[in-house]
């Protein structure tokens, strides 16, 4: 029997109990020792301001437009990861 076969015949007795026995918030961690009945009682819901980074080579360009890149000691070609987040953007040095 294929394992994904296995897991949905092991689960149905599980899911089968949560919708009868407990609120759409409620969830069940399983591992290798027992079972963990959990609730969520507060989120903050599903959108994060994630910062956002890339890799980049540095321009002529980038160190005009922020000052603190030469300030901090990058060149023009220095490879970089740029991340966007807190109203700022920073450069981490890439070896």
């Amino acid at each position: 029997m294929e394992k994904n076969q296995l897991l949905i015949e092991a689960a149905r007795p599980l899911v089968m109990y949560l919708r009868k026995t407990c609120n759409p918030h409620v969830s069940v961690i399983v591992t290798q020792t027992g079972a963990e009945v959990v609730e969520g009682i507060l989120t903050t819901g599903t959108e994060f301001d994630y910062p956002k980074s890339a890799n980049a080579t540095l321009t002529d360009q980038d160190l005009i437009d922020n000052p603190h890149f030469k300030d901090a000691g990058f060149q023009k070609g220095d490879s970089v990861i740029i991340s966007e987040g807190n109203g700022r953007i920073e450069a981490t040095g890439v070896n």
